[in-house]
């Protein structure tokens, strides 16, 4: 779905979000880039660029809440909010 995206209190531009299998693990994309490799409702991910993110999805799909931390100690929180 296309979500609302929320970070350090500013509603930025829409994204699109995505689940996609690959490899036997359901992996979730935020505007093309893996955020999470999903397990239940939480996901976690570290791209090999040193992004961390780590969240939750919200059982009704329509909240995800993540956790960014970048190297050299950048962090920001970001919630997506499904577009209806």
């Amino acid at each position: 779905g296309v979500y609302n995206v929320s970070q350090d209190g500013f509603t930025n531009d829409k994204s699109p979000v995505k689940t996609y299998i690959e490899d036997g693990q359901i992996l979730l994309w935020e505007d093309g880039t893996v955020i999470g490799k999903v397990d239940g409702d939480k996901f976690s991910w570290t791209s090999k660029g040193g992004y961390t993110y780590i969240g939750t999805i919200s059982i009704d799909l329509k909240t995800i809440i993540y956790h960014l931390s970048v190297e050299g100690g950048n962090e920001t929180d970001v919630v997506l909010t499904l577009i209806e």
